[in-house]
């Protein structure tokens, strides 16, 4: 179960899953081998999946290795549209800039 609060997106827990207002770069997990981060981007896109077009904001996961913190291959684009949710998301390992899974909005129903 997640929760809106203030622009966040925040988990059960207070951990925050999502935000549609903060542009810095977040840690997500640090490990021996490096540390997990995500940041929301600027402005927003349309993105196209089998439920339609929609207006997106979006956020890039990604890694950087410890402890020169170069930039790993590993990208995850996650979109959000207001009232609808999550549109499209993809999960990679950090070794890899080809993602080994995809998240896609196929059809919705909004219940009023």
């Amino acid at each position: 179960m997640v929760r809106d609060s203030l622009g966040y997106l925040k988990w059960e827990t207070e951990e925050i899953k999502f935000t549609n207002n903060d542009f810095y770069e977040r840690i997500l997990n640090e490990e021996a081998w490096g540390t997990t981060y995500e940041a929301l981007q600027v402005g927003t896109n349309n993105f196209t999946v089998g439920a339609g077009t929609f207006s997106c904001i979006n956020y890039e996961r990604y890694a950087k290795s410890n402890p020169d913190e170069t930039l790993l291959p590993g990208l995850d684009k996650v979109y959000y549209s207001d009232g609808i949710g999550l549109i499209y998301e993809t999960t990679s390992f950090v070794s890899s800039n080809i993602p080994v899974a995809q998240k896609r909005l196929d059809t919705y129903n909004i219940v009023e």
